[in-house]
């Protein structure tokens, strides 16, 4: 598995592109339903209106393999080079690939572009260790969110 930031991220012999999903598009869409099934439908959750309040100013960010979307991940832009990253999401069936990698990977190289240094997101506790392996650190003590126990981690880019 290897990754060629800029010219499409390269899995398993597939090319694989990193790219936004405009808010209000088919390709939203997407990005909504499969945040809805990896990360909501499993606690018995749907989506409220307050869940979305503020979409139309975040990006979202997907990894396409052509059509087809592989995983997710929301932007939300805070102050000047600073950025919080919510609710990625991997299609159940290819998690433990590398997919979420080459996403966050490919997301981070888009942001540098745009002058973000910094990142934050909120993590499930069995996220916490990608997110090390990807140069994130904890910060401050475990909380819950959506019923589940969840750490701040903080990373630069």
């Amino acid at each position: 598995m290897g990754l060629e930031v800029g010219r499409g991220t390269v899995w398993s012999g597939a090319v694989m592109e990193v790219r936004r999903a405009e808010f209000g598009t088919a390709e939203y869409a997407v990005c909504l339903e499969l945040r809805r099934v990896v990360l909501r439908e499993p606690l018995g959750l749907g989506w409220s209106e307050g869940d979305l309040e503020g979409e139309e100013g975040e990006w979202q960010m997907g990894i396409w393999d052509g059509e087809e979307l592989q995983g997710c991940v929301s932007v939300r832009w805070l102050e000047a080079g600073s950025v919080k990253l919510r609710q990625m999401a991997v299609r159940a069936d290819r998690q433990g690939l590398g997919i979420g990698r080459a996403l966050l990977e490919g997301v981070m190289e888009i942001l540098r572009g745009e002058g973000v240094e910094r990142l934050e997101l909120h993590s499930r506790e069995n996220a916490v260790n990608f997110y090390r392996k990807m140069g994130f650190e904890r910060v401050g003590e475990r909380f819950e969110e959506v019923g589940l126990p969840h750490w701040r981690m903080k990373g630069r880019i």
